[in-house]
């Protein structure tokens, strides 16, 4: 049986098998210049055999083990829209750049979104009341 795909621009049928593991970007910063901040969210499958927790302290093991300087700051259970979730916030290096990152990671029907919050260190703080928003207006499709 295929299933809908929908995104903002139009919507269309996807054939049997087909799993969504697309990427959204949006960035925020003046214009015509590199972005100051951007949020991701991405999705994949869930592991076969894997909770919440046991997949979160999986991708903090790939992001430890890929950034540079990583520093975990914080991690917190939480929830999104009602759903169980997790936050994770930490910093690493980039080209020499400290950059700070707040995840949220959460399963819902079979898939595994990670919402991705970044900026340059000195940038963050100035978006994270926008953050906090964002998170907290979060709607799931039911």
């Amino acid at each position: 049986m295929s299933s809908t795909f929908r995104m903002t621009e139009a919507q269309f049928d996807l054939p049997d098998g087909w799993q969504d593991q697309s990427v959204q970007i949006l960035a925020a910063g003046p214009p015509d210049t590199a972005p100051e901040f951007s949020f991701v969210v991405s999705r994949q499958p869930i592991p076969a055999g894997k909770d919440l927790d046991a997949f979160v302290t999986g991708e903090m093991e790939l992001l430890k083990g890929a950034l540079s300087r990583f520093r975990l700051l914080r991690r917190v259970d939480t929830t999104l829209d009602g759903v169980p979730a997790v936050e994770a916030e930490f910093t690493w290096s980039r080209e020499g750049q400290p950059v700070q990152q707040h995840q949220t990671y959460l399963f819902y029907r079979r898939i595994a979104l990670t919402l991705t919050a970044s900026a340059l260190l000195g940038n963050f703080p100035r978006y994270n009341g926008d953050l906090q928003r964002l998170l907290a207006s979060f709607e799931l499709e039911r």
